[in-house]
């Protein structure tokens, strides 16, 4: 059967010269748990087809994404995990031994192409194959560290791009090509996962917490992470469930939905707006709603991975102001006005999660799957 979607390959860097120079025990268990942290995280609706030593193949048809932002940003997440993993290898432990102490010298790249594919079989392995595969795979093998000075990057060719929508940020990021025989000119441009990790470690995590919370709610929800995620931080699907009127974006300094974004929720003649504070792609949002008086309720939702799909969790904290007189005065309309306020924050998640429940009724959200090998 004929196909057509995303082709990614998770690369480690550094693998042969790792297993060549240190013991082989620890060095093994090391690269075991290091790639079962990208497989991990690989999730659905990314189907990992394969483990091929120092590699991870994974793909996507073409509509298991609403939007291609959502793949960068899985692929991020993925980053994220591997290099939060790694630190704790290299730091955490107390063993001496030459694997242990040279784990930072590994690290991680992606290469994301867009095509067409074959369904095969060969035996009982099941796959697929094809042109663009083979292309795939080759774009492993390129110069992207020796003319760009990267070692850890997300190579996304002009047809990954071009399918993700993605051109307006492919226009600030590093253009390169590479050439195959049989193959031809591949073109396409380079994402500096080095430079998002050191942004991501110097972000300060923001999140409320259940505690003092004033309004808390959570549900299990019939599909993957990237979707539940997709369906938060969509403004389509968002003014959906928050029952906007209208609902306007301000994006980030890098022209993405993210830290530092500001919304505008547009309910009649009253406007709500929405600061995103904390942002980790397929693990939470916390955003800040402006509230009178210069105050404002923090709110944090969490995505974490279930047995069924996905459990959605969401934190409102009291009303926050610098001034405790402020403070004082929020909370006593909050609390006049509290059984309301928490009737139509309830409402907004059931809206979400039945928009999630639909889609996955329908057939079109893809379950956590069990990852062979």
């Amino acid at each position: 059967m004929k196909g057509a979607g995303y082709l990614v390959l998770a690369d480690i860097s550094g693998y042969t010269a790792f297993v060549a120079q240190t013991e082989i025990d620890h060095s093994g268990q090391i690269l075991e748990d290091l790639t079962r942290t990208v497989v991990d995280e690989m999730r659905a609706p990314l189907r990992v087809q394969e483990i091929e030593g120092d590699a991870v193949f994974a793909y996507a048809h073409t509509g298991d994404f609403d939007r291609g932002i959502v793949l960068l940003e899985v692929l991020e997440a993925v980053y994220a995990a591997f290099r939060g993993a790694l630190d704790n290898i290299a730091h955490a432990s107390t063993c001496t031994c030459k694997a242990c102490g040279r784990a930072l010298e590994l690290d991680l790249k992606f290469v994301v192409h867009h095509g067409e594919f074959v369904a095969r079989q060969v035996g009982a392995h099941s796959g697929i194959g094809g042109a663009d595969v083979i292309l795939a795979h080759r774009l492993l093998k390129n110069t992207i560290r020796e003319r760009h000075g990267l070692a850890s990057y997300a190579f996304f060719t002009t047809a990954a791009v071009e399918r993700m929508g993605l051109r307006d940020l492919a226009a600030g990021l590093t253009p390169h090509d590479e050439t195959y025989e049989h193959l031809g000119r591949v073109e396409g441009v380079v994402h500096d996962l080095a430079a998002f990790w050191e942004s991501f470690k110097s972000a300060r995590d923001i999140r409320t917490v259940p505690d003092d919370a004033f309004f808390t709610a959570s549900a299990d929800l019939p599909v993957a992470v990237p979707l539940a995620w997709e369906f938060f931080t969509n403004p389509h699907h968002r003014k959906v469930w928050l029952a906007a009127d209208d609902l306007d974006v301000e994006p980030s300094a890098d022209g993405r939905y993210g830290r530092g974004a500001v919304e505008h929720c547009v309910h009649g003649k009253e406007t709500a707006v929405f600061r995103t504070v904390d942002w980790k792609p397929m693990r939470y949002v916390t955003q800040a709603i402006q509230l009178p008086l210069g105050g404002h309720v923090l709110f944090t939702f969490s995505f974490e991975p279930s047995p069924t799909g996905t459990r959605v969790s969401a934190v409102y904290s009291p009303p926050q102001h610098d001034r405790a007189v402020q403070r004082m005065l929020l909370r006593a309309l909050v609390t006049l006005t509290g059984r309301t306020v928490r009737a139509e924050l309830a409402a907004c998640m059931d809206r979400y999660c039945a928009m999630l429940r639909q889609r996955a009724a329908a057939g079109d959200a893809t379950p956590p799957v069990a990852v062979a090998g």
